[in-house]
């Protein structure tokens, strides 16, 4: 049995095993694939990341990555099906059968993309522009969002594509006002504001139709990418609290209210989820750890 196991190879993740191995301590990483790093590895940018020049999230994860290499930290490549507690231990159970015991687990199984509703079965949807954005070179998409995400992806995508629309439900603007002013300048990114997206069809030369609450006609593009927020992937916990929305409640020390159970990333309440926050939550979550093992 493992003095810890944890679940998730994203930046929270990797640095709680980075900080595992520092601690000596007898623990498994395990991520359902070792180079798909999560949300970071889709990132495009990452200009804020301390004493790290300006970056894709992948580079900046593999550097991570590299690192636990070099420290003879191996990813265990399994997919996550179930989690049971017992009284002082911990059994996790994978999609090919294998089976995992522990004492203490770090949950940072991150997040994924949430989904618009509205979309017709035939339309194709996209979530990276870095992974998809090629597909599009010299056509009009169109990104739906207001965050930091959103406005990275448009700007993307602004030098592949002839138009990039920028579609949100409202005028609230959650990027950061320097991406917001960068982005907002680029002369073939045009942003939409007030316009709830409702529904998008595919008409029959191929052309979506995007159409918004209030709108009297469709927005057309030939692409479409979603950047609407995420959904934590906590659907398999069971014996710890979640918030309404899916949330694991616990602060910076990543302690919840499961004895032994630490949640780590963007599957935990927070204010900020970024990557040095998530870092900084694996390095947290590791030394809860080591004082519960103490303890008990």
């Amino acid at each position: 049995m493992k003095d810890l196991i944890i679940l998730g190879n994203g930046m929270a993740g990797m640095t709680a095993a980075l900080y595992a191995k520092r601690a000596n301590l007898d623990f498994d990483i395990i991520g359902k694939d070792s180079y798909d790093f999560g949300q970071i590895g889709n990132a495009i940018l990452v200009e804020n990341y301390p004493c790290s020049e300006s970056k894709s999230g992948f580079d900046l994860a593999m550097s991570l990555h590299d690192q636990l290499e070099a420290n003879d930290v191996e990813i265990k490549e399994y997919e996550v099906r179930d989690i049971f507690k017992f009284d002082d231990y911990y059994r996790i159970y994978c999609t090919d059968g294998e089976s995992f015991e522990a004492k203490t687990i770090i949950y940072a199984l991150g997040a994924t993309h949430r989904e618009l509703s509205t979309i017709d079965q035939n339309v194709p949807v996209h979530y990276c522009a870095l992974c998809d954005g090629a597909l599009y070179k010299d056509k009009r998409v169109a990104v739906i969002g207001g965050g930091d995400v959103a406005f990275t992806q448009a700007e993307y995508l602004s030098k592949i594509c002839k138009e990039v629309r920028i579609i949100m439900c409202d005028r609230n603007v959650t990027a950061s006002p320097s991406t917001f002013e960068r982005v907002s300048k680029i002369h073939n990114v045009y942003i939409d504001y007030d316009c709830p997206v409702v529904r998008i069809t595919k008409d029959t030369n191929g052309i979506l139709c995007i159409w918004c609450e209030g709108v009297r006609g469709p927005i057309f593009a030939e692409g479409v990418f979603v950047s609407i927020g995420m959904i934590p992937n906590t659907s398999i916990l069971h014996f710890v609290s979640l918030t309404e929305n899916g949330y694991i409640p616990a602060d910076e020390t990543g302690v919840t209210d499961c004895p032994g159970f630490f949640a780590a990333g963007d599957v935990r309440t927070k204010r900020v989820r970024q990557s040095v926050t998530a870092a900084s939550d694996g390095a947290n979550a590791v030394q809860s750890v080591i004082d519960y093992l103490k303890s008990h």
